[in-house]
């Protein structure tokens, strides 16, 4: 396997055995890691793309787990997220769950248990990578739409009747079929259903959605 085909991981800790530890753990489960010492010394490194996990320590100094991972959103960058830490507790759970992170490892750890955290990672940014693309197909396809087109699809996505979609909108029911017909074509759609899951596909951010396919 050559390393351009091993997963890349990134681990951010302040603690030098720790990195040296999980480096060699990753290497010998057949990744590539990559290692730093605070969420600053990340974003201002220019090798992190392509990590497919990221390993960060809750309690790092400058920002922690948490704040890092809000930076990351903030700056539209969506890899799946390990928090570690020593102090794991419910509210810390609930606060990771919502900030989109993936797993929280709780220190001291299983092998076992760190392998299944950073592959579960691993298969999460495969799915992101997947709808990302298309995201990408539906986005173009909305582009194609006239302002009255997309209009009419975010009406129909509602799960309106056509004949409240046409008092809506203040046109005749033949004129909204015209519409109704060109918006399916265009999206290439097969159903309504289909239409509302790329709606929301578009809008959610990928750390926060479920697989979403087109």
């Amino acid at each position: 396997m050559s390393k351009n085909s091993r997963p890349l991981v990134c681990v951010i800790d302040d603690d030098p055995t720790f990195r040296s530890a999980v480096r060699q753990s990753l290497k010998n489960a057949g990744y590539v890691p990559q290692v730093y010492t605070s969420g600053r010394e990340f974003f201002e490194a220019e090798d992190t793309a392509g990590a497919k996990c990221i390993l960060a320590d809750y309690r790092m100094p400058g920002m922690n787990g948490l704040e890092f991972v809000e930076k990351m959103v903030a700056k539209n960058r969506y890899t799946p997220v390990v928090l570690v830490t020593a102090f794991a507790d419910i509210a810390l759970a609930v606060k990771a769950t919502k900030a989109g992170i993936v797993d929280v490892l709780e220190k001291p750890y299983s092998h076992e248990r760190f392998l299944e955290a950073v592959g579960t990672a691993c298969q999460v940014a495969e799915s992101w990578h997947k709808n990302e693309e298309d995201r990408k197909i539906i986005a173009d396809r909305l582009a194609t739409l006239t302002s009255r087109e997309l209009q009419v699809l975010d009406e129909m996505v509602q799960g309106k009747k056509n004949k409240i979609i046409a008092q809506d909108m203040g046109i005749s029911p033949k004129t909204l079929d015209i519409h109704r017909t060109k918006v399916m074509e265009k999206m290439q759609a097969r159903t309504t259903a289909d239409l509302a899951r790329w709606r929301i596909l578009v809008r959610t951010p990928p750390n926060l959605e479920s697989v979403i396919a087109p």
